[in-house]
């Protein structure tokens, strides 16, 4: 049957699409929440009497998804459709054939169509156990191939995919621990190689965004699940081993928004894990100034951190770049500082980070910079005294865990220092200005 009417068709298949599984379900005398009593009918006869038209429905359903071009027509029908996620996963071969069609839909870069296209995939990995690793191979290829290039337009999207992956990777923690551990060991390969050899091809492999892009999907995963699972301590290991190896290999002024993302990814893993790690270190080594800055660029030669590795040679005497490394190394310093601000070694937390912040703010020759720099001088040498003084009138050791770890918790579910307040003016002050360190 053809239809002349564009209109017509779009009523009929609308209709088809909100209907047809209310009419399974009656047929099959299931409730609409009932889909385990659904998925153990198909043996049964009723099954049997209408399968011909389940299976005719899916199959149609597929044909129109890989017609479709109008993305907001595909998010409809996507959106329709996840409702019969369980009459897909009836059939596994026709489940592969969609998770195909939907991984590259999730991809495209259209917000509203990759949500609908993960939701999606994720309620048919989680009723067909026998796809998750079809599924979780195929999204991971899709984020490294959708992450090779970062820009200004596609990384809200790109971090869209991360959460998303992640998500549909704690689904099943010991299949997505064992991904992990063969992908980190991969990084770890690449990484001693090019550590031993210092060759411009080996170190070309680490500088690029799937490489960092690789490692921060681990970051965030084991971020997610650490808390509830314990088997994650040698894949957290190992990616700190990393983070501080690619750190080392790529040293200098050049590579400090990559090494700003480095401390972002460490300042992460600490607070999941409750662990230090002396993220100042990563930062400081290449936030030195040692030459007279130029006239500011214009808008076209600016820089953006959130979208760079590696600065280019030309921009490192300009006054934009210099403004920008000063306030997003205080952005992300601030974080640090913040997760200790109620630590009883606060005051050696601090020690040897304001005496580099007063040297920064000594060599600088920009005026603007200096009011950031003082501010956050003031509020940590403050929050150290504050700390200081409450340490001074406790009577347990350092060996008492308990009381190390209960100190200052009143003042931190208060928000009493004043360590707080500020960073939470540093957060809002980087919405303002489109930052996507912290």
């Amino acid at each position: 049957m053809r239809l002349q009417s564009t209109e017509v068709f779009y009523q009929i298949i609308s209709f088809v699409l909100s209907k047809t599984d209310n009419i399974f379900r009656a047929l099959l005398e299931i409730s609409d929440d009932d889909k385990g009593k659904l998925m153990n009918q198909r043996n049964g006869k009723k099954w049997q009497d209408i399968e011909p038209l389940i299976k005719s429905y899916l199959r149609n359903s597929l044909d129109l998804i890989s017609q479709l071009t109008d993305n907001q027509i595909l998010t409809y029908v996507l959106t329709r459709l996840r409702t019969s996620a369980v009459y897909f996963s009836a059939y596994p071969s026709t489940s592969r054939r969609l998770l195909k069609m939907l991984v590259r839909l999730w991809a495209s870069g259209d917000q509203n169509l990759s949500l609908s296209s993960f939701l999606m995939i994720r309620e048919v990995a989680s009723l067909l156990p026998d796809c998750l690793d079809f599924c979780l191979t195929k999204t991971y290829n899709a984020y490294l191939s959708s992450s090779k290039i970062v820009d200004n337009r596609n990384i809200e999207n790109i971090d869209f995919i991360l959460n998303c992956l992640v998500e549909l990777y704690s689904l099943d923690i010991q299949k997505a621990g064992e991904r992990a551990v063969i992908s980190v060991g991969q990084l770890s390969a690449i990484l001693r190689q090019a550590s031993k050899t210092k060759g411009k091809e080996d170190l070309l492999k680490i500088d690029n965004w799937q490489y960092i892009n690789c490692i921060n999907l681990w970051v965030r995963f084991i971020c997610v699940n650490y808390k509830d699972c314990h088997n994650l301590h040698l894949l957290f290991s190992s990616v700190v081993q990393i983070i501080r190896g690619v750190a080392h290999l790529l040293p200098g002024m050049r590579y400090l928004p990559l090494r700003l993302k480095l401390a972002q990814m460490l300042n992460e893993l600490s607070n999941c894990s409750q662990m230090f790690f002396p993220v100042p270190s990563l930062i400081f080594g290449s936030l030195e100034f040692r030459e007279t800055p130029q006239k500011e660029q214009t808008e076209k030669g600016k820089t953006h951190f959130s979208s760079i590795l590696k600065v280019p040679r030309n921009m490192l005497k300009s006054r934009d770049f210099q403004e920008q490394c000063v306030l997003s190394a205080i952005e992300v310093l601030s974080a640090h500082f913040f997760q200790w601000s109620y630590h009883v070694s606060f005051p050696e937390v601090a020690t040897i980070p304001l005496i580099l912040l007063k040297r920064l703010q000594e060599q600088t020759t920009i005026e603007s910079l200096r009011r950031p720099l003082k501010r956050m001088i003031d509020q940590v040498s403050e929050n150290r005294d504050f700390v200081q003084r409450k340490r001074e009138v406790v009577s347990f050791s350092p060996n008492d865990a308990s009381s190390v770890e209960s100190f200052l918790q009143e003042e931190e579910m208060n928000g009493g220092a004043s360590f707080t307040q500020f960073y939470a003016s540093v957060a809002k002050s980087r919405q303002s200005r489109g930052r996507k360190l912290v």
